[in-house]
């Protein structure tokens, strides 16, 4: 069920985002086309992202883990317990920490993208694990903030 769900909101969306058609009287025709799936690189800024929502829900969480960390960095209570973020963070101050947390979403989500292209259900469980991981996260920077306050 969850599954034909999906496949008629994107159905639905597709419908929804076909180009809206002109007026006879500028000579466009009312018959419009999607663009072909095999169309190289060109086409994949004009389909939709594949999982849109499992990497929404990735980039919210990765936004929601930066917002929890910056202010419990401010607290001057607590200090960043990943080493390599840590170390962005001696290095470059809190825009190198900004820097390497987007980076590394960035990265997650292209590279989900990429092995879409081949594997998806691959890429899927790449995006759940993700979004778990930064689950838990976000959940223990939200106890320890509402311990610090």
């Amino acid at each position: 069920m969850f599954n034909g769900l999906l496949l008629a909101r994107r159905q639905v969306d597709v419908v929804n985002r076909l180009p809206s058609s002109r007026p006879a009287e500028f000579g466009a025709s009312t018959a419009t086309a999607l663009p072909a799936a095999s169309a190289g690189p060109r086409a994949w800024f004009s389909q939709w992202l594949t999982m849109e929502s499992e990497t929404c829900w990735l980039l919210l969480f990765g936004v929601l883990d930066l917002v929890l960390t910056t202010l419990l960095l401010n607290t001057g209570r607590v200090q960043e317990a990943n080493p390599a973020a840590r170390y962005f963070l001696f290095a470059g101050g809190l825009n190198g920490l900004i820097g390497y947390k987007c980076a590394l979403l960035a990265f997650a989500t292209v590279a989900a993208q990429v092995i879409a292209l081949r594997r998806p259900r691959t890429a899927r469980a790449v995006l759940i694990v993700g979004i778990l991981a930064h689950l838990v996260v976000v959940s223990y920077s939200t106890v320890l903030l509402l311990k610090i306050a």
